[in-house]
């Protein structure tokens, strides 16, 4: 009886394998020419960040609270999904207006820096 159980276990396992969940990207990190590159991440080789700004939708958004924003997820017109450390914005972002954009699938776009080998946003933007 027991073997139906782990039957059941072993198919939760390989569907959660399977599912199409995104995993964290890799820090950037700058390359020999100046700009910022990707670590490798487990669907591709390394990839280039791109210039900033990047205009996308936000998918995922990791909060500590109402009022505390620690990352956003954003995935550009090329399908990339990038992940930035919220810092000290330039104009700051009622969290909410963050999940309005998330939830009605609005654009925004996002000026960052990389600092310390994380891409940082300075700035969010209703794009």
């Amino acid at each position: 009886m027991a073997r139906p159980a782990a039957g059941a276990l072993a198919l939760l396992f390989v569907v959660a394998a399977c599912s199409g969940s995104a995993s964290p990207s890799s820090p950037a990190s700058p390359s020999s020419d100046g700009q910022a590159s990707a670590g490798p991440s487990a669907s591709s080789g390394s990839r280039s960040v791109p210039a900033s700004p990047v205009e996308g939708l936000i998918i995922a958004i990791d909060s500590g609270g109402l009022t505390d924003v620690r990352s956003i997820t954003v995935r550009t017109v090329s399908g990339e999904d990038i992940t930035f450390r919220v810092g000290i914005l330039d104009d700051p972002v009622p969290p909410a207006h963050l999940n309005e954009h998330m939830a009605g699938a609005l654009p925004v776009l996002v000026s960052f820096r990389v600092e310390g080998g994380e891409l940082v946003a300075y700035r969010i933007d209703d794009a």
